[in-house]
């Protein structure tokens, strides 16, 4: 969809319908047409996200989390819960720490291996991103680390680890399973010899469903037995189950109008929805930062200077703080440029409610409008050699750095888990760089990707090294 998108944008402007079977889509492509479908509008016109199939519905999963409920009360009660946790201090401060010791564990699995193996990065990304993700949201490391180090080097992973690869391969599974029910009709899910990948999804989903609710069960049980003195760990889990609560940690303002805690259910419901958007958009981003930042020498050093003002020339990279990571803006800059020449969800879909005038023509309720992030990053009415990769314009002294940027979307509907995100990269990017040299192994082979809602890295081969040259060493 993505290509032939760009395609029609080139026979026919930034302004057009296509149709995709029988639902007829309006292209737009430039910021002054797509401005209007991005306002933060309070349970605006555009509110509704998707017209999916009933997918979501069989699978129970509309009425709970905040990326595919449609029903603006519910929304905005689960939208209050996550932010409360997700967006609160004490949260922060905590995936700071998992995601120091996440990365420490897998620098010692890649020493372990030598520094002539060759790392399979995206399957790395995705092991490690799983390994924060689920550890800052419930405290509960799902060892995918350790296990894919001991199926590299031929070692038995024993009872508890397979245990914990089945809950691992779920996940993975997750997004798959969530863009089938969501895009493939009902007609064709349940057609004969296909039904059975459906029902091999729908199988894999309950049975993670089932393992998150014993987990939130089992949380809220160990918090019921723990004195009111003593101090519950800050992961989202947690926070969830306490807030407006006489427990809560979230250090947030009490809310009067949403004062009614959350159930196991719905609590489950959220969980999904941060790995969803935690793991793959997380690894897949990682990959590319790297290949980016390989052929763009003097963007590294630059990057590399960044790190040595911050935090010295040889840092102790297990006391890393908020500060520290706020400090990194032209390291945000550069994660930013690359998502713009680059961006993993290469296409937003809006859909209204309300009968709308865009662009001089008024459209009924319920049409589909789609944009293309690529089309809108790239055009020449709003960026400067748009087709050049330059971080720069991303620095707060840059004019295009107040340019309409959607990484995280927009509105009401903004990811609430940007914040989490930008503390994983930039950590992430720092500790990398600070103490290993980054080769690509082919320096010459294209960016490889698939997917077409969501971009993933599908292959990305590296070498690591100590660095010698900077004297970044980990104490």
């Amino acid at each position: 969809m993505f290509i032939q998108i760009r395609k029609l944008q080139a026979k026919y402007g930034d302004f057009f319908e296509f149709y995709i079977g029988n639902k007829r889509y309006i292209g737009l492509l430039n910021e002054d047409l797509v401005k209007e479908i991005m306002k933060p509008t309070i349970n605006g016109s555009f509110f509704p996200r998707y017209d999916d199939y009933g997918g979501l519905e069989e699978l129970g999963h509309t009425d709970s989390g905040i990326a595919f409920n449609n029903d603006y009360d519910k929304w905005r009660y689960h939208r209050k819960f996550f932010s409360k946790s997700i967006l609160s201090p004490p949260f922060s401060r905590q995936a700071l720490i998992c995601v120091q010791d996440g990365f420490r564990e897998m620098s010692r699995y890649w020493e372990l291996l030598g520094e002539e193996a060759i790392i399979d990065f995206p399957e790395w990304m995705k092991r490690y991103f799983m390994e924060t993700i689920v550890t800052t949201t419930s405290s509960k490391p799902p060892h995918a680390l350790a296990n894919f180090y001991k199926k590299l080097s031929n070692r038995k992973i024993g009872k508890e680890a397979d245990e914990s690869e089945l809950f691992v391969e779920a996940v993975q599974f997750l997004n798959n399973i969530v863009h089938w029910f969501l895009f493939v009709p009902a007609y064709v899910r349940h057609f004969p010899g296909i039904n059975s990948r459906t029902n091999k999804y729908k199988e894999k989903y309950f049975w993670l469903k089932n393992n998150v609710l014993e987990t939130v069960k089992a949380r809220r049980a160990e918090i019921e037995v723990t004195p009111e003195d003593q101090q519950l760990i800050p992961d989202m889990l947690t926070m969830l189950l306490t807030v407006n609560t006489p427990r809560d940690i979230t250090e947030r303002i009490a809310d009067d109008q949403n004062d009614k805690p959350m159930t196991d259910e719905e609590i489950v419901g959220n969980y999904f929805e941060a790995l969803l958007g935690g793991i793959d958009n997380g690894s897949n981003a990682m990959c590319f930062l790297v290949y980016y930042l390989s052929h763009y020498p003097d963007v590294k050093r630059k990057l590399l200077k960044e790190f040595e003002t911050v935090v010295g020339k040889n840092p102790d990279i297990k006391k890393i703080t908020l500060d520290d990571i706020n400090k990194l803006e032209y390291t945000e800059a550069f994660i930013k440029e690359v998502n713009r020449l680059f961006p993993i969800i290469p296409n937003i879909g809006k859909r209204n409610r309300d009968p709308i005038e865009i662009g001089g023509m008024t459209f009924p309720a319920n049409t589909l409008f789609l944009t293309n992030s690529l089309a809108l990053y790239t055009h020449k009415n709003q960026w400067s050699n748009p087709n050049e990769f330059n971080p720069d314009r991303f620095l707060k002294s840059s004019p295009e750095s107040k340019n309409p940027f959607y990484m995280f979307g927009s509105g009401e509907r903004k990811c609430p888990g940007r914040n989490l995100a930008m503390i994983e990269l930039k950590t992430t990017l720092l500790m990398l760089y600070s103490k290993y040299d980054v080769e690509l192994v082919d320096m010459n082979a294209p960016l490889n990707y698939n997917g077409k809602f969501l971009r993933a890295c599908a292959k990305l081969e590296v070498k690591i090294k100590k660095r010698r040259d900077l004297g970044f060493v980990e104490s």
